[in-house]
Protein backbone atom coordinates (compact mmCIF):
# COMPACT_ATOMS: atom_id res chain seq x y z
CA UNK A 1 0.00 0.00 0.00
CA UNK A 2 1.31 3.43 -0.92
CA UNK A 3 1.60 5.78 2.03
CA UNK A 4 3.38 9.01 2.81
CA UNK A 5 5.09 8.81 6.16
CA UNK A 6 4.71 11.70 8.57
CA UNK A 7 8.47 12.25 8.45
CA UNK A 8 8.70 12.45 4.65
CA UNK A 9 9.87 16.07 4.53
CA UNK A 10 13.08 15.66 6.57
CA UNK A 11 14.07 12.58 4.57
CA UNK A 12 13.37 14.29 1.26
CA UNK A 13 15.24 17.46 2.21
CA UNK A 14 18.11 15.38 3.56
CA UNK A 15 18.66 13.38 0.37
CA UNK A 16 18.31 16.44 -1.86
CA UNK A 17 20.39 18.65 0.41
CA UNK A 18 23.17 16.15 1.10
CA UNK A 19 23.61 15.20 -2.55
CA UNK A 20 23.45 18.77 -3.81
CA UNK A 21 25.79 19.92 -1.04
CA UNK A 22 28.26 17.19 -1.99
CA UNK A 23 28.50 17.54 -5.75
CA UNK A 24 27.26 21.06 -6.48
CA UNK A 25 28.61 22.52 -3.24
CA UNK A 26 32.04 20.91 -3.53
CA UNK A 27 32.29 21.99 -7.17
CA UNK A 28 31.73 25.59 -6.10
CA UNK A 29 34.03 25.09 -3.12
CA UNK A 30 37.06 24.13 -5.21
CA UNK A 31 36.36 26.46 -8.15
CA UNK A 32 35.08 29.60 -6.42
CA UNK A 33 35.81 29.48 -2.69
CA UNK A 34 39.29 27.93 -2.82
CA UNK A 35 41.18 30.83 -4.44
CA UNK A 36 39.41 33.37 -2.25
CA UNK A 37 39.79 31.54 1.07
CA UNK A 38 43.35 30.44 0.36
CA UNK A 39 44.38 34.07 0.08
CA UNK A 40 42.45 35.14 3.17
CA UNK A 41 43.07 32.31 5.64
CA UNK A 42 45.99 30.43 4.10
CA UNK A 43 46.21 27.03 2.41
CA UNK A 44 46.73 25.02 5.60
CA UNK A 45 43.55 26.31 7.25
CA UNK A 46 41.61 25.96 3.99
CA UNK A 47 42.65 22.29 3.73
CA UNK A 48 41.67 21.64 7.34
CA UNK A 49 38.19 23.08 6.76
CA UNK A 50 37.89 21.20 3.47
CA UNK A 51 38.70 17.83 5.04
CA UNK A 52 35.97 18.38 7.61
CA UNK A 53 33.47 19.25 4.86
CA UNK A 54 34.42 16.22 2.77
CA UNK A 55 33.83 13.85 5.70
CA UNK A 56 30.39 15.40 6.31
CA UNK A 57 29.50 15.18 2.62
CA UNK A 58 30.16 11.45 2.34
CA UNK A 59 28.43 10.60 5.60
CA UNK A 60 25.42 12.74 4.70
CA UNK A 61 24.75 11.10 1.34
CA UNK A 62 24.70 7.58 2.77
CA UNK A 63 22.52 8.54 5.73
CA UNK A 64 20.11 10.53 3.57
CA UNK A 65 19.34 7.63 1.21
CA UNK A 66 18.40 5.36 4.10
CA UNK A 67 16.24 8.06 5.70
CA UNK A 68 14.53 8.71 2.38
CA UNK A 69 13.79 5.02 1.79
CA UNK A 70 12.28 4.62 5.26
CA UNK A 71 10.12 7.73 5.39
CA UNK A 72 8.77 8.31 1.88
CA UNK A 73 6.22 5.83 0.49
CA UNK A 74 4.24 7.37 -2.35
CA UNK A 75 4.89 5.13 -5.36
CA UNK A 76 3.94 1.46 -4.81
CA UNK A 77 6.72 -1.08 -5.22
CA UNK A 78 6.24 -4.28 -7.18
CA UNK A 79 3.80 -6.61 -5.43
CA UNK A 80 5.28 -9.32 -3.23
CA UNK A 81 3.29 -11.84 -5.25
CA UNK A 82 5.36 -10.88 -8.27
CA UNK A 83 8.65 -10.09 -6.51
CA UNK A 84 8.89 -11.70 -3.05
CA UNK A 85 10.48 -9.76 -0.22
CA UNK A 86 13.24 -12.31 0.23
CA UNK A 87 14.36 -11.64 -3.34
CA UNK A 88 14.62 -7.86 -2.90
CA UNK A 89 16.26 -8.31 0.50
CA UNK A 90 18.88 -10.62 -1.00
CA UNK A 91 19.53 -8.44 -4.05
CA UNK A 92 19.74 -5.30 -1.92
CA UNK A 93 22.17 -6.87 0.54
CA UNK A 94 24.41 -8.16 -2.26
CA UNK A 95 24.49 -4.71 -3.90
CA UNK A 96 25.35 -2.99 -0.62
CA UNK A 97 28.24 -5.39 0.05
CA UNK A 98 29.40 -5.14 -3.57
CA UNK A 99 29.39 -1.34 -3.55
CA UNK A 100 31.31 -1.12 -0.29
CA UNK A 101 33.80 -3.72 -1.53
CA UNK A 102 34.57 -1.82 -4.72
CA UNK A 103 34.79 1.51 -2.90
CA UNK A 104 37.21 0.02 -0.38
CA UNK A 105 39.22 -1.65 -3.16
CA UNK A 106 39.55 1.64 -5.04
CA UNK A 107 40.70 3.44 -1.90
CA UNK A 108 43.26 0.71 -1.19
CA UNK A 109 44.69 1.01 -4.70
CA UNK A 110 44.98 4.78 -4.84
CA UNK A 111 45.63 5.73 -1.24
CA UNK A 112 43.90 8.27 0.96
CA UNK A 113 45.31 11.37 -0.71
CA UNK A 114 43.46 10.64 -3.95
CA UNK A 115 40.39 9.17 -2.31
CA UNK A 116 39.86 12.20 -0.11
CA UNK A 117 40.46 14.63 -3.01
CA UNK A 118 43.58 16.05 -1.40
CA UNK A 119 45.26 16.70 -4.75
CA UNK A 120 42.27 18.75 -5.86
CA UNK A 121 42.37 20.79 -2.66
CA UNK A 122 46.14 21.37 -2.60
CA UNK A 123 46.89 21.44 -6.36
CA UNK A 124 49.77 19.09 -5.60
CA UNK A 125 49.78 15.98 -7.86
CA UNK A 126 49.87 12.62 -6.14
CA UNK A 127 52.78 10.26 -6.72
CA UNK A 128 50.78 7.07 -6.21
CA UNK A 129 50.21 5.48 -9.62
CA UNK A 130 47.64 2.82 -10.43
CA UNK A 131 48.32 1.11 -13.74
CA UNK A 132 45.94 -1.82 -13.81
CA UNK A 133 43.66 -3.86 -11.59
CA UNK A 134 40.27 -2.23 -10.94
CA UNK A 135 41.21 0.97 -12.78
CA UNK A 136 41.83 -0.92 -16.00
CA UNK A 137 38.12 -1.80 -16.03
CA UNK A 138 36.42 1.22 -14.43
CA UNK A 139 37.66 4.75 -14.94
CA UNK A 140 35.81 6.03 -11.87
CA UNK A 141 35.03 2.96 -9.75
CA UNK A 142 33.93 4.70 -6.56
CA UNK A 143 31.54 6.89 -8.54
CA UNK A 144 30.02 3.94 -10.41
CA UNK A 145 30.19 0.44 -8.92
CA UNK A 146 31.25 2.02 -5.63
CA UNK A 147 27.79 3.56 -5.31
CA UNK A 148 25.84 0.34 -5.73
CA UNK A 149 25.17 0.37 -2.00
CA UNK A 150 22.77 3.29 -2.51
CA UNK A 151 20.78 1.30 -5.06
CA UNK A 152 21.03 -1.73 -2.79
CA UNK A 153 19.45 0.17 0.10
CA UNK A 154 16.56 1.25 -2.12
CA UNK A 155 15.90 -2.31 -3.28
CA UNK A 156 16.38 -3.72 0.21
CA UNK A 157 13.67 -1.38 1.54
CA UNK A 158 11.54 -1.89 -1.60
CA UNK A 159 11.52 1.85 -2.20
CA UNK A 160 10.81 3.29 -5.64
CA UNK A 161 11.64 6.70 -4.23
CA UNK A 162 14.99 5.34 -3.10
CA UNK A 163 15.73 4.20 -6.66
CA UNK A 164 14.87 7.71 -7.88
CA UNK A 165 17.20 9.16 -5.24
CA UNK A 166 19.95 6.84 -6.48
CA UNK A 167 19.40 8.08 -10.04
CA UNK A 168 19.60 11.69 -8.82
CA UNK A 169 22.86 10.95 -7.00
CA UNK A 170 24.35 9.35 -10.11
CA UNK A 171 23.30 12.34 -12.22
CA UNK A 172 25.04 14.73 -9.80
CA UNK A 173 28.13 12.51 -9.74
CA UNK A 174 28.41 12.47 -13.53
CA UNK A 175 28.01 16.24 -13.68
CA UNK A 176 30.73 16.65 -11.05
CA UNK A 177 33.07 14.34 -12.98
CA UNK A 178 32.41 16.07 -16.30
CA UNK A 179 32.53 19.67 -15.06
CA UNK A 180 35.10 19.52 -12.25
CA UNK A 181 37.14 16.34 -11.90
CA UNK A 182 38.00 15.55 -15.52
CA UNK A 183 39.13 19.14 -16.24
CA UNK A 184 41.23 18.98 -13.07
CA UNK A 185 42.85 15.70 -14.19
CA UNK A 186 43.54 17.15 -17.63
CA UNK A 187 45.02 20.32 -16.17
CA UNK A 188 47.01 18.74 -13.33
CA UNK A 189 48.08 15.34 -14.63
CA UNK A 190 47.72 14.89 -18.37
CA UNK A 191 49.19 18.28 -19.25
CA UNK A 192 52.06 17.84 -16.79
CA UNK A 193 52.86 14.34 -17.99
CA UNK A 194 52.73 15.33 -21.65
CA UNK A 195 55.10 18.20 -20.95
CA UNK A 196 57.44 15.74 -19.25
CA UNK A 197 57.12 13.30 -22.14
CA UNK A 198 55.47 10.65 -20.00
CA UNK A 199 52.07 9.04 -19.80
CA UNK A 200 49.09 10.94 -18.51
CA UNK A 201 48.00 10.09 -15.02
CA UNK A 202 44.35 10.09 -16.04
CA UNK A 203 45.14 7.60 -18.82
CA UNK A 204 46.46 5.16 -16.23
CA UNK A 205 43.41 5.46 -13.96
CA UNK A 206 45.41 7.35 -11.38
CA UNK A 207 42.54 9.40 -10.05
CA UNK A 208 40.82 7.70 -7.14
CA UNK A 209 37.25 8.20 -8.21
Amino acid sequence: KAILGTDWLPGTLLVLGATTFYYVGFSLWVSVAKPILTKRIGKARFIMISEFLVSIMWFGVGMSVRAFCLTVRVIPFVSEDVLPRWVTTSIGAVLVVTGLFFKGWACTLTGFNSYFLRDMLTDIPNTHFVHSSLYSVFRHPTYTVGYLQALGLAIYYRSVEGCIAYAYIQMCILLFVHLVEEPFIERTYRKTKHEEGGKAKGDERLKSE
